[in-house]
């Protein structure tokens, strides 16, 4: 059974997850499209993507480490860190 921390902060992780893959899968490919591949632009957004995949990484590492986490919260890390390993490898 979860504590009340716990079952707060997997909560918050697991809506940010999916509100920003969302994002991430809808919005932010259509934009990159209209800038240039070695634009000053894209780079930035490129730093920005992976520096936030990088913090997210550590907050749902730390949730999921948890004694009273659920083990369903594994998902939100292959989740972030496939994110942030797709944001690394891409132009």
């Amino acid at each position: 059974m979860l504590d009340g921390f716990a079952f707060t902060g997997l909560l918050f992780a697991g809506a940010g997850t999916l509100t920003f893959a969302c994002y991430e899968i809808f919005l932010i490919p259509e934009f990159l499209k209209t800038l240039e591949i070695g634009s000053s632009l894209r780079k930035r957004a490129k730093s920005i993507f992976i520096i936030y995949h990088v913090v997210w990484c550590g907050v749902v590492t730390i949730l999921v480490l948890l004694p009273s986490a659920s083990p369903a919260a594994y998902i939100n890390i292959l989740i972030m860190y496939g994110f942030t390993f797709w944001g690394v490898i891409t132009k």
